[in-house]
């Protein structure tokens, strides 16, 4: 009995650390979780999309001399060709969020409870990423 005693406090007192880590603050398994916490990042970005646009707002001049037609742009109204012709960042993301909101009021009834939730929750964190975005700046040329 004496040796089997001797052995279970021997087992005891093991705590399958390398020499000397056992109270090393470094080693991984010493670590302290730092607890989350929630900050207000602030992310600004300039993007820009070379594109094609029609207009007749510019001013046709001909050279005199050789017969060319030039065109003077020096008045065209940039912002204006280009949300003729296209959509900019945010009125995308105001489209984004119609189809997701869509999507979210016609959840399929055939999904599984958890395929539905999943779901649900992406198409809700898609929708709020497309909220709160500010243009700092927005400039257009033409040529």
């Amino acid at each position: 009995m004496n040796s089997l005693h001797l052995s279970l406090n021997l087992i005891k007192r093991m705590d399958n650390y390398p020499p000397g880590a056992a109270h090393d603050p470094n080693a991984p398994y010493n670590e302290v979780e730092v607890p989350e916490r929630e900050f207000d990042v602030t992310i600004s970005m300039s993007l820009s999309r070379t594109v094609q646009c029609y207009t007749n707002k510019y001013i046709p001049e001909v050279d005199e001399e050789n017969g060319h037609l030039y065109v003077d742009t020096s008045d065209t109204p940039w912002s204006e060709v280009y949300g003729d012709n296209h959509k900019t960042i945010p009125e995308l993301l105001e489209e984004l969020k119609k189809y997701i909101q869509k999507d979210l009021d016609n959840l399929a009834d055939d999904e599984t409870k958890m395929d539905k939730a999943f779901h649900r929750r992406r198409l809700e964190f898609l929708l709020t990423e497309c909220d709160e975005w500010t243009v700092d700046e927005e400039d257009y040329e033409g040529s």
